[in-house]
């Protein structure tokens, strides 16, 4: 299954993300992590549509909980899932 899907690939990845409790991540960082792995792994990125609908579907197994209502810049709230970490630099 990890051949046919490279979100598989990039979450089971170093560097990259880390999932771990008490951490979270908006769904744009994790997109934008997601398109760095690629790019250096000279993988095809998924639509970012795509990635998120994974997440979305998955995020039980994966040990994920998405929330609406994550901080972001600004004193904002932003879409994303808890219990994973963007290690690396996206901006």
């Amino acid at each position: 299954m990890e051949n046919e899907n490279n979100i598989i690939s990039f979450l089971n990845s170093a560097g990259y993300v880390r999932r771990e409790e008490g951490t979270y991540a908006s769904s744009r960082r994790l997109y934008a992590a997601y398109r760095k792995w690629c790019e250096d792994n000279l993988e095809r990125p998924r639509a970012e549509n795509t990635f998120k609908k994974y997440l979305n579907e998955n995020a039980e197994t994966l040990g994920l909980t998405y929330d609406k209502n994550l901080p972001g810049r600004n004193g904002k709230t932003v879409r994303g899932f808890r219990g994973i970490h963007v290690e690396v630099r996206t901006e």
